[in-house]
């Protein structure tokens, strides 16, 4: 392998990793946001839950959206059981189970929510 290829596959391996940290940094920010407007309107209990559409998060035509990754903090959130659903279909924030797996030692929750 000659010196110029070897620069070619550096330059691609550089390029994936910046690309992955920028898309983890992106996905840690729309989390944060998200964590955010569920703390801003008090929705923290079944009692206090809001609808889903107060989170601001608007449907975007597919050819010209620029990339949300807050449907995406969401998403991930409620995979987790941090957001929860009440039998109305609101949403609160469960901050009893973001400590509980914080305290499990949860990678991801250490990754994407700081303390």
């Amino acid at each position: 392998m000659d010196a110029t290829s070897l620069y070619v596959l550096l330059f691609f391996v550089v390029m994936l990793i910046s690309m992955l940290l920028l898309s983890t940094f992106l996905q840690r920010r729309a989390v944060i946001a998200i964590r955010k407007v569920f703390h801003r309107k008090n929705a923290l209990t079944a009692e206090n839950a809001i609808d889903p559409e107060e989170l601001g998060l608007k449907h975007q035509h597919a050819l010209l959206k620029k990339r949300d990754y807050r449907r995406q903090a969401v998403q991930l959130l409620m995979n987790i059981q941090v957001i929860r659903t009440t039998e109305a279909d609101k949403l609160y924030f469960s901050e009893e189970k973001l400590t509980s797996l914080r305290m499990e030692g949860s990678k991801l929750v250490k990754i994407m929510l700081p303390k």
